[in-house]
């Protein structure tokens, strides 16, 4: 129905505007105007009115139509989301590499604002270091009161692992997560946070995982994923930071590359879930795992 929908706008749209600038021309140039030279090429006259050639309208027409189509299904984000247009035309969000990387926290952040429903108050993040990750989670959300009724499964890399895998890790993630992890555990084992959580129906469970995380990212209760893929920097660097760019699929996107990359996290979710080292789950308001 939304293909229906995105058809007839783009064709009425593009039909119009073809009207207005025929009537334009008609306006511009009336029939004593006809010997204006730019005139006699874009229309002809039969008796007496001015009609757009034949060889220009059908030119037009598609030129329209393609301009409509790229407004519609990119410039116009809220009909783009009420036509469920992302999974006609895009594949897949792409959050671009470099400094827009912060672009995938805020979403991760909005996107938790965003979630009114009980059932999709829910999300696994497989990630590193949360060296950036942690500090937003920490401040945007786990000390936002109007975050309430959610639980947050996350699993960050294993300071065992990065220890004894020198050759995939840079000595700067040991240095990064070992640190990291002491943040986490501090604030999670503090009673007047978890007191805080405890109110607000908010669970945390967090654990380290021994996975190499080539496949990465976020999966939501709605069915929605963001996916990372590792990075490798030069031969004796191992793995970087993340650099590559991020692929956001909503979970009402039933198109095959979108069950494809749900499916691939899924795959990894479970060998995350199924290798971990440590666990911390100072508000169990949720045991599920």
């Amino acid at each position: 129905m939304a293909k229906l929908q995105w058809v007839v706008i783009t064709c009425v749209g593009s039909v119009g505007l073809a009207a207005v600038i025929v009537g334009g021309l008609n306006l511009l140039t009336d029939v004593d105007g006809w010997r204006a030279g730019f005139a006699r090429i874009l229309v002809q006259k039969e008796g007496e009115h001015l009609v757009i050639r034949p060889l220009v309208f059908w030119p037009l027409l598609i030129l329209l139509f393609g301009a409509f189509t790229s407004l519609v299904a990119v410039r116009v984000p809220a009909l783009r989301k009420h036509l469920n247009l992302e999974s006609f035309v895009v594949p897949g969000e792409i959050v671009p590499p470099g400094s827009n990387y912060v672009a995938i926290q805020q979403r991760f952040v909005d996107k938790v604002a965003e979630t009114k429903k009980a059932a999709h108050k829910r999300v696994e993040v497989y990630g590193f270091t949360f060296t950036a990750f942690w500090p937003l989670l920490r401040t945007e959300v786990l000390e936002n009161d109007d975050v309430r009724g959610w639980t947050f499964e996350i699993y960050y890399i294993s300071p065992a692992l990065v220890r004894a895998r020198p050759e995939l890790f840079q000595s700067q993630w040991l240095k990064d997560v070992t640190a990291q992890e002491a943040n986490m555990r501090d604030w999670l084992e503090r009673s007047e946070n978890k007191t805080r959580l405890a109110n607000r129906g908010v669970n945390i469970i967090l654990r380290a995982h021994t996975v190499v995380p080539f496949v990465h990212g976020k999966v939501w209760g709605d069915g929605s994923v963001f996916v990372h893929i590792a990075h490798w920097g030069t031969p004796s660097d191992g793995i970087e930071y993340p650099r590559s760019f991020h692929l956001v699929f909503e979970g009402n996107d039933r198109r095959g590359a979108a069950k494809s990359f749900a499916s691939l996290m899924e795959n990894w979710g479970r060998k995350y879930k199924h290798n971990w080292d440590l666990e911390l789950h100072p508000n169990p308001v949720d045991r599920r795992s």
